[in-house]
């Protein structure tokens, strides 16, 4: 198996972006060493992964004190991921765009940079469901990262319309398969805590 090196990334303008965050995973040495893996990175835009991109993984880490804790605590799912279409101004479907990689591409090994990545989160608590999705675009412009929180119902279509424009699978994306309530968009959470 080839995997990717910082020798890829090497005076390139990306950053070596964490799918989960550093300090998310960080209760251990082995967990927080566990997200520098390459299995966890992916090539990020540093004005997407130091800017709007950070700031919503701090108001998440910060719901998930509020889901974990307390009273009436709960279970916090997330799911991050990849896509590789641009979101719109209106938050509705993807923009196919050109895949493009870091390193020679059909040389291995490279790396495929996602055009946008977003997290969806569920919060199950016993007297009730709460979720929430941020998507933006992984983009050098920080005007068309158009980061923005929506519901997991809308994030599911976004993502369904980039597997159809890639053709790799049905318009049909469950993220959360086991506890269909998490899809439910009145089950919403609104906005995310400030960070």
């Amino acid at each position: 198996m080839n995997q990717g090196s910082n020798a890829i990334y090497r005076k390139q303008p990306y950053d070596k972006g964490h799918l989960v965050p550093a300090q998310t995973y960080s209760s251990n040495p082995n967990r927080l060493r566990s997200t520098f893996f390459y299995t966890n990175a992916v090539p990020q835009r540093p004005t997407f992964n130091r800017g709007q991109w950070f700031q919503f993984e701090k108001r998440i880490r910060v719901y998930a004190q509020q889901c974990t804790k307390g009273p009436q605590s709960g279970t916090l799912y997330l799911i991050t991921g990849t896509a590789f279409g641009h979101i719109q101004k209106n938050g509705r479907g993807m923009k196919k765009v050109p895949v493009r990689h870091l390193g020679r591409a059909g040389k291995k090994p490279y790396i495929a940079i996602p055009n946008s990545m977003w997290t969806a989160g569920c919060c199950v608590r016993p007297k009730g469901i709460k979720s929430f999705a941020v998507i933006g675009n992984n983009v050098l412009i920080k005007t068309n990262i158009l980061m923005q929180q929506i519901p997991v119902a809308g994030l599911q279509g976004i993502l369904g319309s980039d597997v159809a424009n890639l053709k790799i699978g049905t318009r049909k994306v469950d993220l959360f398969p086991g506890n269909r309530a998490c899809s439910n968009i009145n089950n919403d959470l609104g906005n995310l805590p400030s960070g």
